[in-house]
This record gives structure tokens, sequence and C-alpha cells, in this order.
């Protein structure tokens, strides 16, 4: 069945491989720091980090829309939406006996 989509163009056909030496990724080192421990930590999640913005950047149309499109939702919410106000109240019945008089806790 797979040949069937592949000939009719429906399942896009595998690119060939490329082997890529991990080595040639590598940052190149100089002589005067050896990034080790947390050094080497620091240097992957700022790596990482800037990876994660390129793709932003890449896709900023996209994350404009969501993040105004999530604020629109919002301000519809509240603007739509029924306010319910809420209160809570406790009372205390005490006798005029006990109290002695109209003063309630005064003695």
């Amino acid at each position: 069945m797979t040949d069937n989509l592949l000939v009719e163009g429906l399942v896009p056909q595998p690119k060939e491989n490329i082997a890529v030496d991990p080595e040639q990724l590598r940052m190149p080192q100089s002589s005067a720091h050896d990034p080790s421990g947390d050094d080497a930590e620091e240097i992957d999640l700022l790596l990482g980090l800037f990876a994660l913005w390129d793709i932003v950047m890449k896709r900023k149309r996209l994350a404009i829309d969501v993040f105004l499109g999530c604020i629109t939702i919002a301000l519809a919410y509240a603007i739509l939406a029924t306010p319910i106000y809420k209160g809570e109240v406790l009372l205390s019945i005490v006798s005029a006996e006990k109290s002695g008089g109209l003063g309630g806790g005064a003695s």
C-alpha cells in the first residue's frame, strides 16, 4: 500500500541521508580557556537558548498571532462574562441577658 502512495505523490520521498561528523559541530576551543564542569553546562544552556530564540524568530508571525489570539480570548471573556459578586458575613447573636444591655461586649 505504501508503494501506491509513493507513486501517487501522497507520501513525500525520503531525502538521502547526509552524514555529519559531531566534531564539526563543536565550537573551536582556545588553549587559554578549557570549559569543563559548570562552564560546559552553561555553554550548552546558552547554545540551547540561542537555538530556541532562533526558532522563535523564524516563526515570529506565528508567535505574534498566538499571543494576540490569547489576549483577544481573555479580553472577550472579561467583557462578556457575567460578573459574580461574593460576600461573606459572620453573624453572632448575643442575647441581652448575657451582654448586659445594648453595648454587647463592654463590661
